[in-house]
């Protein structure tokens, strides 16, 4: 820090974990790297979350794809070690989103590594992205991230003394929030092949829901333990999420990039 008329004194400070202003200073002290390295890596693209930064470029073959990134990695490291940024190496890594089937076997170099393209689905914000981004593992996974919420919540009804009104609450919030995380970007419609099968494993999920809340028979006539639930269609609730998300990207200003 330095004071005008006086000596520079070095400040030794942190920021309590968890404070807000925690990462808005980390996203202004960063900001600077995406220029630098776009500029520097003609095809090269920033996209970060927070202090997750990422690096994508398209190519017409993975060795070209590779080559972007290691360049992009170098440039990073360059401006990272000019302006006092540490960064984890040993965490970095890469996956390729084509069409075809056959298992990448370029490497993307990071200093003295060699980062292979995963070969099995990458997370990337809570959402599972297969090479070619059918997203069947992201719905395996949060449908079995559910189906565990669903079995540690059904002792509820019977043993706590909830209310069928305060399960249902309680099922929605927990269960459904883990099961169709993420469900806007796979869900293309009750009659599209592909996402039939995926609707399916999700009713039936709604139907343990329903009669965790009712505390119903396994016997009981569907339609009806949908009407004394109150727990709408896992279809009516796929396009009601989906038409949200639409509604929100609709409102972000003109040249978001998520618009």
């Amino acid at each position: 820090m330095q004071l005008p008329g006086r000596l520079d004194y070095l400040v030794d400070a942190s920021i309590p974990e968890g404070s807000s202003a925690a990462s808005v200073l980390f996203i202004t002290y960063l900001s600077g790297i995406f220029d630098v390295v776009e500029a520097a890596v003609p095809g090269i693209y920033g996209l970060s979350f927070v202090d997750d930064i990422g690096w994508w470029a398209d190519g017409t073959d993975e060795k070209a794809v590779a080559d972007k990134l290691s360049a992009a990695a170098t440039a990073s490291i360059e401006w990272a070690t000019g302006n006092g940024v540490a960064s984890d190496h040993g965490k970095s890594e890469a996956a390729l989103f084509r069409r075809k089937k056959k298992v990448p076997m370029a490497e993307v170099t990071v200093v003295a590594s060699h980062v292979p393209f995963n070969k099995m689905a990458t997370r990337w914000l809570g959402v599972w992205l297969d090479s070619q981004l059918m997203l069947r593992d992201h719905h395996a996974t949060r449908l079995k991230h559910g189906q565990k919420a669903m079995t540690r919540l059904q002792c509820l009804t019977g043993q706590m003394g909830l209310s069928p009104a305060n399960c249902r609450k309680v099922m929605t919030a927990c269960v459904q929030s883990f099961a169709m995380f993420g469900s806007e970007l796979w869900w293309k419609g009750g009659h599209v092949q592909g996402t039939m099968g995926q609707t399916d494993e999700l009713q039936l999920l709604v139907n343990q829901k329903a009669r965790a809340t009712t505390g119903c028979f396994k016997t009981t006539n569907l339609e009806a333990l949908s009407m004394e639930s109150s727990l709408r269609a896992a279809t009516a609730q796929l396009e009601n999420r989906q038409r949200r998300f639409v509604i929100r990207l609709l409102s972000l200003p003109q040249g978001d990039q998520a618009r």
